[in-house]
C-alpha cells in the first residue's frame, strides 16, 4: 500500500511539473501520464521524470500521434530503464 501511495504522489508531482512547463495533461493515473504540447523537448521530459524520483524508473514515448507515442513507449520499455524514445516518420531515436 505504501508503494502505491508513493507512486501516486510521484505521478502527481510530475503532472504538476509538466503542467507548469506548458504540457496539457490528457491522462495521469496508475503508473502513466499522457500529455501533449506543441513542441516537445525529450530532454525536458527526461529531467522532469528522473529528478522527481530516485527510487523508480520511467520509460518515455514521444510521437506526433497517440499511435506513434504508444509505439515509442513500447520500444522504450524494451530498451531498458530510464529510456526515452521518439518516433518520427517511422524512425526511432533513443535517449537515456
Amino acid at each position: 500500500m505504501m508503494f502505491s501511495n508513493s507512486l501516486r504522489d510521484i505521478i502527481n508531482e510530475i503532472k504538476v511539473k509538466l503542467s507548469n512547463c506548458g504540457y496539457q495533461i490528457i491522462f495521469g493515473a496508475a503508473d502513466g501520464i499522457i500529455c501533449k504540447k506543441e513542441e516537445i523537448k525529450i530532454e525536458e521530459l527526461i529531467k522532469l521524470t528522473k529528478y522527481s524520483n530516485k527510487e523508480m524508473t520511467f520509460s518515455i514515448g514521444v510521437g506526433t500521434s497517440l499511435k506513434d507515442s504508444y509505439i515509442a513507449l513500447r520500444y522504450a520499455k524494451c530498451n531498458g530503464k530510464n529510456t526515452a524514445v521518439s518516433c518520427t516518420k517511422g524512425t526511432f531515436y533513443i535517449t537515456n
